[in-house]
């Protein structure tokens, strides 16, 4: 039979093995969750792009200037709610459609100025 020193060592680094394990799952969902949230950010600015440069292809058919069709372009993007390629209503990540527009406003400010 094993002494009282001896099984509380064992249950000790039983413990600790278990907080080690929780630790590490812990870790490894924060991971995935911060992969996911990325994977989300990088398909919403893809289907944002996508839909601007349909919209700036439907401007340029209708015979806009270039200057008309990129802010009529932006603000259709500006007012998209869900997802326009999907079937189902899939709504558009806000933050990754506001971190979009940034991007997006300030390029175009940029182009004004300088071209």
């Amino acid at each position: 039979m094993e002494s009282y020193d001896s099984l509380k060592e064992s249950l000790d680094f039983f413990s600790n093995e278990q907080m080690i394990v929780a630790v590490e799952r812990k870790h490894l969902i924060n991971v995935m969750h911060e992969h996911q949230e990325l994977t989300k950010y990088i398909e919403t600015l893809h289907i944002l792009s996508m839909y601007y440069n349909d919209r700036l292809k439907y401007w340029m058919e209708q015979g806009e200037k270039v200057d008309r069709r990129c802010i009529q372009a932006f603000k259709e993007v500006y007012g998209l709610k869900s997802n326009p390629y999907s079937e189902g209503i899939k709504k558009i990540d806000f933050m990754s459609q506001t971190k979009w527009l940034e991007i997006k406003g300030e390029e175009l400010t940029l182009n004004h100025i300088y071209y």
